[in-house]
């Protein structure tokens, strides 16, 4: 999402669960500190909390921390597909104000007219894909992302893949 995106403050700051979910730290993180006597919690507080017999405090506390991130988690997603329609229905709204444009997105490809010769000819000498394809679909989408992007696709396998 956008850094500007006003769907994702919204979500983050007018979320009840979100809030609840910081205030619930805060108090864990305000316990944790009393009990520990310190003003910030160390890097090391839960071998801390530990050794001084907390361990109960120490797991409500990183429980909070959980919590919030989950619900953080979740209002990031609702925020992008609160972001995804809000675009999807400017584009719908644009395609219909925009008679020219409404025309090129309900157009076919615009291929040159050819004979039907040419066009056997054309369609032969493209390489099938549908191998590569198949094998590419197998792999994780972060790969499959980064193959793409730079047309490696000569690094796949000739070979079945499994």
């Amino acid at each position: 999402l956008p850094a500007t995106c006003p769907e994702l403050h919204a979500q983050l700051d007018g979320c009840a669960a979100v809030a609840a979910a910081k205030a619930e730290l805060d108090s864990a993180r305000r316990k944790l500190q009393e009990l520990l006597g310190v003003a910030e919690l160390p890097r090391y507080h839960k071998t801390a909390a530990q050794a001084a017999g907390l361990a109960e405090e120490a797991a409500a506390y990183e429980g909070a921390q959980t919590r919030l991130r989950k619900r953080v988690h979740e209002a990031r997603e609702r925020a992008v597909e609160a972001y995804r329609l809000r675009v999807y229905r400017e584009g719908q709204e644009r395609l219909r104000t925009t008679p020219s444009l409404r025309h090129a997105m309900m157009s076919t490809h615009a291929w040159a007219p050819r004979s039907e010769d040419e066009a056997i000819v054309f369609g032969l000498d493209r390489r099938d894909r549908t191998r590569e394809l198949r094998w590419l679909r197998e792999l994780p989408a972060v790969m499959q992302g980064s193959i793409l992007r730079v047309g490696a696709l000569h690094v796949l396998p000739r070979e079945r893949m499994r």
